[in-house]
């Protein structure tokens, strides 16, 4: 999704990112932030080190379980066990039908 808007730098020279776009990035108060300027274009983005507090599924804030170099929150936890429940029933009842 692509949202246009603008803003003025105030006189200390901060600059508000519309709420629309931190929730879409799921940036949040006190986020580290980086800045990178490549051939004159402004990216910015959560600091690597915060990016490693993400959930790797659903890029949530604040994973609560990690395994290998995944992290995992608690919503995608749950759906991930929730559809291999449904595919051990799905499995077991196409078993007793053969």
């Amino acid at each position: 999704m692509t949202i246009v808007t603008t803003r003025r730098i105030d006189q200390l020279g901060r600059l508000l990112l519309p709420v629309e776009m931190r929730r879409e990035k799921k940036w949040e108060k006190g986020d580290l932030m980086a800045f990178y300027n490549t051939d004159g274009v402004i990216t910015i983005d959560l600091y690597e080190q915060d990016k490693e507090r993400l959930c790797t599924v659903c890029s949530k804030p604040e994973y609560k379980l990690s395994v290998r170099d995944l992290n995992v929150c608690d919503t995608c936890l749950a759906e991930s066990i929730r559809i291999v429940k449904e595919k051990r029933k799905a499995a077991a009842s196409s078993a007793s039908i053969s």
